[in-house]
């Protein structure tokens, strides 16, 4: 999931005045930075070994860890430690709301389904109860189900971007909605062996020739639509490939991912973000397989 949130960032900001930076292993902690970072309006990364270049990159005049963590910091960047409380209510003040919904202090689908509508509406804030003798670490089982979280995170969308992330991934689909908050995307929790299925190929859901074959027939849809560019999978050829295909689109005049800035606000102001966003993106339980769809 580190991997694949930094790649996001990269694709939809430019920079950014605040960046939020939590760890992986416990839900609450996301819970309260996703709201953080999509209220700021700003990326929510993991640690990563490539977490200090992309801090770099991004400049960010804030960055607040949330947890027990550390991060090398651009040295014009100011660090704040703010506690899981603290950290919904600096989403709070930045929101201009005063509703709070409280979660018990063991996560489970609730947590991640209410933080969910809270940034969607952003007119409230989820504030997760502290228990030192409760776990809200993932590994030790939150208690999270798949099959609620689909449930509970599918609804009506008029938004041109949907975010399909893999439901048993809590953590991953708090990120997403974090971080995909800037471009209006929706994020939609599935089950893999739902998709990464072609009844026609006579293998397994979510086996190599499946994700091999579903693979390709998106990138012919996206030849078909037009679309820029369809990455599938962290394969060295194939980035090369996909760096080849946008230098050539950028040629032939073209659009590239991403573009321009929309407000050239970093600096003081807000984030600056790409103007052209991925329309759909795809998560899967597999850390090699991460795709975005891009259109102009």
């Amino acid at each position: 999931m580190a991997g694949d949130a930094l790649s996001l960032s990269g694709e939809l900001f430019l920079c950014a005045d605040d960046v939020v930076v939590v760890g992986e292993g416990d839900l609450n902690e996301v819970a309260a930075a996703a709201q953080l970072a999509a209220a700021l309006g700003g990326p929510l990364l993991h640690p990563h070994p490539q977490l200090a270049a992309e801090l770099g990159r991004l400049k960010p005049v804030r960055i607040h860890l949330i947890g027990a963590i550390d991060v090398v910091a651009p040295p014009t960047a100011e660090v704040l430690r703010p506690t899981i409380s603290e950290t919904v209510e600096a989403a709070r003040s930045a929101l201009g709301v005063s509703a709070e919904i409280r979660l018990p202090a063991r996560p489970d689908a609730t947590t991640v389904i209410e933080t969910m509508g809270a940034i969607v509406a952003r007119d409230r804030v989820v504030l997760p109860q502290t228990d030192a003798s409760v776990s809200t670490t993932v590994a030790d089982g939150a208690g999270v189900d798949p099959a609620a979280l689909i449930a509970g995170l599918a609804r009506p969308t008029s938004s041109t971007s949907i975010w399909l992330v893999d439901a048993a991934q809590p953590v991953a689909i708090l990120s997403a909605a974090a971080t995909g908050r800037v471009t209006g995307a929706t994020v939609v929790a599935y089950n893999p062996a739902d998709i990464l299925g072609n009844p026609e190929i006579g293998a397994a859901p979510g086996s190599v020739s499946q994700v091999r074959e579903c693979a390709a027939a998106l990138v012919q849809v996206a030849k078909e639509r037009d679309l820029a560019t369809v990455l599938v999978g962290e394969n060295p050829a194939s980035q090369a490939y996909v760096r080849a295909k946008r230098k050539a689109a950028a040629e032939a005049a073209a659009s590239q991912i991403p573009s321009v800035p929309n407000s050239s606000t970093c600096g003081g102001g807000n984030s600056g973000v790409a103007s052209s966003m991925p329309t759909m993106a795809v998560n899967t339980s597999s850390a090699t397989t991460f795709g975005l769809v891009s259109s102009k």
